[in-house]
């Protein structure tokens, strides 16, 4: 009796591990805490190396975890604070993920109906990555949007 109930206390500690762990780290305020964490870094002048790439493992989360409101500020966050950076390295890690990250982005926004920013971003992607492996699908898609007259939008 003594070792069945252990074992049963045994067994819903890992539980308790296994499916406590993904939801903490997966939460909302988890990768929100994340985010303003590279947010003051940039703003006070330190920022690292890892900052870019935990920048969009943050708004692929959200994407992949279906917020794709969540998904959007986090990209938008990163192309404020990270894509110019990462479009001029030197390094082709960094620029593979500035190309990721402005052609998921601008499918998030479509995917959010906000047609016009997505028109822009696809713009974007191919003034500044015409090799791009979805290059094709990009500028299709940007042509679709710009002829139903979503073409004229900037950033503020």
């Amino acid at each position: 009796m003594m070792v069945e109930n252990r074992r049963k206390w045994i067994l819903a500690a890992i539980g308790l591990v296994v499916v406590g762990t993904p939801v903490v780290l997966l939460s909302g305020w988890t990768l929100d805490a994340v985010q303003a964490r590279i947010r003051r870094g940039v703003e006070d002048g330190k920022t690292e190396p890892w900052m870019p790439a935990w920048q969009i493992q943050v708004a692929q989360i959200y994407h992949y975890t279906l917020r794709d409101e969540g998904a959007a500020e986090a990209f938008a966050q990163y192309y404020s604070l990270f894509y110019e950076a990462d479009r001029a390295a030197d390094d082709a890690k960094a620029n593979e993920r500035a190309q990721e990250m402005i052609w998921d982005y601008a499918n998030v926004l479509d995917g959010l109906d906000r047609r016009a920013e997505s028109c822009y971003y696809l713009r974007e992607l191919l003034r500044d990555w015409p090799d791009h492996p979805s290059a094709k699908s990009a500028e299709s898609r940007e042509n679709t949007l710009t002829h139903e007259g979503h073409g004229n939008w900037k950033p503020k």
